[in-house]
């Protein structure tokens, strides 16, 4: 389990986009951002994404000794009795209670495997509506019709003489032996009646698993026969009949709750080879449903906007240059793409300042140099930002409402024409931070899957904080508007991986 970065005795629940710190409950605080709560750091206040790990199930051969030592519990003991006594006393109503009697233990014995294979590690209590409604009567149904067929096949059975052997009882036996695991598997934990009456479930569910169900069978077999060992053991114990009588119910309770939890959890760790659930599912959050208790940095080390023109703190030394700039032309280098990384500021690009959502008079307009040429520096604290395609200079319509005005008057479909035509003719880059933003929250509840597009260009494109700020928003996007919590899971933990620092 990861820890906590600062507090190494809490585990950590958040990894932060920004410092990359694992962070405790109290490492991080509530926040909101595009009207999405998410968690901030509480040391560098950058955003956070959960710590997702993949559940490691044990094989069901690791299982079988916790269980049994469960089994002792007093409310374990209690279902057992209980059921034991209901069933003792059908039983005085002869043929008709010892149906009921038997349907009580077939349905309790799929029931625990049912509970196993969603997970649970201890005994299933005998409660009949947890097949739901109508299921529950269907269990019992088919159980009452497929008795007459046990009947049968045990007297046929029976009529085999000792010292000779019918190969075609045997096959049937050996048959019914070897798929009686796959046919349990299949009543209890597939909810779909035409999948019960086909007869070639349980050769697809062998089919699928393997040499894995031999192992299976072998460890389901011989609990069975423990358990109808048990049965025997009045005849040994004959004179002292009470001590053989509590025998034979604790070896008997202790193999047949076994057998079913075994097949149970054999389900639940190969349930995605068995098609009942995705490796997606087997994902969760390393604390789940963890609280952020910290509280809001009140220390002024928090990163700057990347849409804000003053420097950034790990910028260091790091300047416009003001050299005049080298002249395009045909031979000239172009090293545009030399400098695409995180630490560029775009508002240094020559935009206009329209589409940056400043006054177009003013220090806003003013405030930062244009080029016209493309530098390559030989200082390397020294950067120069070369200059946009001529069709890059104007954000504007062929209405001529600027991109800062259309999203300022709630226009999506200029705004959205504005981006069309500024994307498809330069780069997506080239517009500043907080219009893309502003364009992806008015986007947002009518057009979310072009506000995701919006978002994407964040993702790829912008510095840290930009970025996780994108991320959040996309995927708030893909739970909230796009019903793909999935996909917003996904792309949360591959933001999460790409952040961490290499090992």
């Amino acid at each position: 389990m990861q820890r906590c970065t600062v507090h190494p005795k809490d585990p950590a629940a958040w990894t932060c986009t920004q410092c990359s710190r694992a962070l405790c409950e109290h490492c991080g605080y509530d926040d909101f951002a595009a009207k999405s709560r998410v968690v901030r750091c509480t040391h560098c206040m950058g955003y956070a994404s959960p710590i997702r790990i993949y559940v490691d199930i044990p094989p069901f051969t690791d299982k079988i000794k916790p269980y049994i030592r469960g089994l002792g519990r007093p409310d374990a003991l209690l279902s057992f009795g209980a059921i034991l006594l209901l069933t003792g006393v059908l039983l005085i109503a002869r043929t008709i209670g010892a149906l009921i009697s038997m349907a009580i233990w077939v349905t309790w014995y799929l029931l625990i495997i049912r509970h196993a294979s969603e997970g649970g590690d201890d005994l299933a209590e005998p409660s009949a509506d947890r097949f739901g409604g109508a299921a529950s009567g269907l269990w019992r149904l088919l159980w009452v019709l497929s008795w007459p067929l046990v009947i049968g096949i045990s007297a046929y059975m029976d009529a085999i003489p000792i010292g000779r052997t019918d190969f075609t009882a045997a096959l049937w036996l050996t048959e019914a032996l070897i798929l009686a695991p796959a046919w349990l598997i299949t009543a209890a934990s597939i909810d779909s009646f035409l999948a019960l009456i086909d007869p070639r479930t349980p050769f697809r569910i062998v089919w699928r698993v393997g040499r894995d169900y031999l192992k299976l069978l072998v460890v389901w077999l011989g609990l069975l026969a423990a358990s109808w060992a048990a049965t025997r053991l009045t005849v040994v114990f004959d004179r002292v009949p009470v001590v053989a009588f509590i025998l034979d119910q604790a070896i008997f309770f202790v193999t047949w709750t076994t057998s079913a939890f075994v097949l149970g959890w054999f389900v639940w760790e190969r349930a995605e080879q068995l098609g009942l659930r995705t490796h997606e599912e087997r994902v969760r959050d390393q604390i789940p449903g963890a609280i952020p208790r910290g509280d809001r940095p009140r220390h002024p080390q928090a990163p700057v906007p990347a849409a804000s023109t003053e420097p950034r703190p790990d910028d260091g030394d790091l300047t416009l240059s003001q050299r005049p700039p080298l002249v395009s032309g045909p031979t000239a280098p172009d090293h545009r793409d030399d400098h695409r990384n995180d630490h560029m500021d775009i508002d240094a690009l020559p935009i206009d300042a329209s589409m940056r959502g400043a006054p177009p008079e003013g220090p806003a307009a003013t405030a930062l140099p244009t080029f016209s040429g493309a530098e390559l520096p030989s200082d390397p604290t020294v950067m120069a930002v070369s200059a946009a395609p001529p069709n890059a200079a104007s954000s504007t319509s062929p209405s001529g409402s600027s991109l800062a005005e259309a999203i300022e008057s709630g226009d999506r479909d200029a705004a959205w024409r504005i981006w069309s035509t500024v994307t498809q003719t330069t780069n997506a880059n080239l517009i500043p931070v907080t219009s893309r933003f502003a364009l992806a929250d008015l986007l947002r509840d009518a057009k979310p899957r072009r506000a995701g597009e919006v978002l994407r260009t964040l993702i790829t494109g912008s510095d840290s904080e930009a970025a996780a700020r994108a991320v959040t928003a996309l995927a708030a996007i893909l739970r909230d508007r796009l019903g793909k919590p999935a996909e917003a899971d996904a792309l949360e933990s591959a933001f999460a991986r790409s952040r961490r620092p290499p090992a």
